[in-house]
């Protein structure tokens, strides 16, 4: 309710109208934006978010890394989701892959980790249902490095992004990722990422079953490595800085 209040409130049509450019941060979120208020595409640049510097590999021998598998008592092996606990993030179809994938990897587990979102209950419910599968509520930005640096691989399914940070921020730390073929997700990972469909589990269980194998999860964590160097915030700037200055010169 809140948001739709906000969004009603801030009224982007007029904003949009109003504005002399609009960035959007993908060429997904930039046909969308044509699609729904049907804006003149020449009136909007696309210009990539960029990734904190924060996320990067971090040894396993770091003392913080491992004050932080105590803290949250994170098992030896994990898959891991980090985002908002709500409907658009598929966790449905998540938790349902993993009960399948655990039957031939027993000593798996899943880690759930994000704010609550909305209709979370029926979600948190499944998760208690499944000792397998730990949530972890909201954690702080300086620790989800951690998170991302401890976990086998990372897993992603979700229905729609604008631009999709976490998929990035775990390729930045290392860690082999498995996210959508949809919205910005395939724009951003690529080639990167294993992408899957959202809506079938079995491709889901797949992609989870060939990052088991450490070769498989070795090529995918140096794709994952190189793409996220791609995203920076200095050349977000520099894209940005060049855009004002073109308008103000028009």
């Amino acid at each position: 309710f809140k948001r739709k209040f906000w969004h009603n409130f801030v009224n982007p049509a007029q904003l949009f109208i109003n504005a002399k450019q609009i960035i959007a941060v993908s060429k997904n979120t930039k046909q969308d934006l044509i699609n729904r208020y049907q804006i003149e595409p020449l009136k909007i640049q696309t210009i990539y978010s960029g990734l904190s510097t924060n996320y990067k590999i971090i040894p396993a021998d770091n003392l913080r890394l491992k004050k932080n598998k105590l803290k949250y008592n994170l098992p030896e092996r994990f898959i891991l989701f980090l985002g908002t606990i709500e409907p658009r993030k598929n966790l449905d179809n998540l938790i349902s892959a993993f009960k399948i994938f655990n039957q031939a990897h027993p000593d798996y587990s899943l880690i759930i980790a994000g704010k609550l979102g909305w209709k979370f209950k029926k979600i948190l419910a499944s998760i208690k249902l499944n000792t397998r599968i730990k949530f972890v509520n909201f954690i702080k930005d300086s620790e989800k490095r951690y998170f991302y640096n401890s976990a086998a691989m990372f897993v992603y399914p979700s229905f729609y992004e604008g631009f999709g940070f976490p998929p990035l921020e775990a390729m930045a730390c290392g860690c082999p990722v498995i996210t959508s073929s949809n919205s910005s997700l395939s724009e951003t990972c690529q080639e990167a990422a294993l992408l899957i469909d959202p809506c079938n589990i079995n491709d889901l269980v797949q992609a989870m079953d060939i990052l088991t194998k450490k070769e498989n999860a070795e090529y995918w964590r140096s794709l994952g490595l190189k793409k996220a160097k791609e995203f920076n915030w200095y050349k977000t700037a520099q894209e940005v800085a060049t855009l004002l200055k073109n308008i103000r010169l028009r």
